[in-house]
This record gives C-alpha cells, structure tokens and sequence, in this order.
C-alpha cells in the first residue's frame, strides 16, 4: 500500500504541484472496490475531494496507476527502479 500511496501522491505532484500523503490515502481508498475507471471517476466527483475538479485525463492517469498496482504489474523493485 505504500507504493500505492507514494505513486499517487507523485502524480498529484506531477498534476498539480502538492504532495499531500492524506490526500492520496483518500484517493487510494475510493479506488479500493471501484472495478473501472468511471466507477472511480464518479466516487471522486461526488466526494469532498471532488472539490479539485481533477481533470478526466489526471484521472485515467491515477486509475492506471491504481490499476497497474491492484493487479500486481507494478512490482516493489520495479517501483523503486521507477522513482530513481
């Protein structure tokens, strides 16, 4: 889960200049039971965070991250390799 939540507090960086590990928890645990990216999508609009007004491209971009990690494509080494 660390990774999870360090990969996406790297995208909102990325995106919109915070680092904010609070705020990437929260987007971690919508994505939880969340099967496609507009169910994702949806789950963030009508949340409290839904507020920031993401961007559908920033959000494909977090629910591939998610994704990529929920299915186990992204791997701890492969992770580390990625933030050097």
């Amino acid at each position: 889960m660390v990774k999870a939540i360090d990969r996406i507090n790297g995208l909102l960086e990325t995106f919109m200049g915070i680092n904010d590990s609070d705020l990437a928890q929260q987007i971690w645990d919508f994505a939880q039971n969340k099967k496609n990216p507009s169910d994702f999508a949806m789950a963030i609009d009508e949340s409290e965070i839904g507020a920031f007004n993401f961007t559908d491209e920033f959000i494909f971009d977090l629910w591939a991250a998610i994704d990529d990690i929920k299915a186990g494509r992204i791997k701890d080494r492969d992770y580390e390799d990625e933030r050097l």
